[in-house]
């Protein structure tokens, strides 16, 4: 009987023992994996966060948000004869094209031009662009100077030189301009300058645009605009004074100022400038 007790109590024992260590290994094991699926749980967790954060940032303002094209939905005018195209809004007008030699420029310069004009638009006065050649300057050394002073807006990329420039193909008129501005195509092959102007001989309140760029080479591409003056009843009655408070007001004006032709010169003209591209 003593015998079996002790056998019965070794029994007991041992296999308390073994349960005991199925048990702690069993719970090691779970504690274990339990842990594991924590740091997992933690992780997509944090996946999830980055995610979220990623999607939270506006495509307005991420670095590679495409830029908006000015110029999407113009049409395009290609001029073969100067390998060089722009676009241009169709609320301008409709393009009409001629290919012509004029001696425009004085009596013993013939300056071979390809001008395109703008017409069924009222509310530009004059809508023109020319495009010529520095070669057909160095016919003359007035012109030629001119030509070199435009050259030097390319190469300088300044408007230094600019100043009162005579403008392009204006037959016999001196533009009372301001300071101009210079600008530069995107994909810098086209550089120039823009200024406001009145033409002193119109006597009139009209102010003129001039954009006049150039390829560096020996295209030269001007766009000349033309509109009355928001200020024209203020002004109307002093036009003709020598140095017009007239004049000194357009002398004064800028791409930032509230006069008609300004806004429009940042919303088309120069847009219009900067789509210039060679063909």
């Amino acid at each position: 009987m003593k015998k079996f007790l002790i056998v019965l109590i070794t029994v007991i024992v041992t296999a308390g023992l073994v349960g005991g260590g199925v048990y702690y290994m069993m719970k090691k094991k779970s504690d274990s994996d339990t842990k594991s699926l924590n740091d997992r749980i933690s992780a997509l967790e944090t996946q999830l966060n980055t995610a979220s954060t990623k999607e939270a940032v506006s495509p307005a303002t991420a670095d590679t948000a495409p830029t908006v094209d000015p110029t999407e939905g113009w049409k395009t005018l290609n001029i073969t004869s100067r390998g060089v195209s722009f676009k241009y809004p169709s609320s301008i007008g409709t393009p009409k094209t001629e290919d012509y030699t004029a001696s425009s420029e004085g009596p013993t310069v013939d300056i071979d031009s390809y001008e395109v004009t703008f017409e069924g638009n009222s509310a530009l006065q004059i809508a023109n662009a020319r495009v010529v050649r520095f070669s057909d300057y160095a016919k003359d050394a007035q012109f030629k100077a001119k030509a070199d002073a435009i050259k030097q807006i390319y190469t300088s990329k300044s408007a230094t030189g600019g100043k009162k420039l005579f403008a392009t193909f204006i037959n016999a008129a001196f533009l009372a301009a301001g300071e101009p501005q210079y600008i530069q195509t995107t994909d810098g092959k086209y550089r120039g300058i823009y200024y406001f102007a009145s033409i002193g001989q119109s006597y009139s309140t009209t102010i003129d645009c001039i954009v006049l760029m150039t390829d560096g080479t020996d295209n030269v591409i001007q766009f000349h605009f033309s509109q009355n003056s928001d200020k024209a009843s203020q002004y109307q009655a002093t036009i003709q004074q020598e140095n017009s408070p007239f004049v000194q007001y357009v002398n004064t004006l800028t791409a930032a100022s509230t006069d008609t032709i300004a806004k429009d010169l940042t919303a088309i003209y120069k847009n219009m400038a900067l789509s210039i591209k060679p063909l």
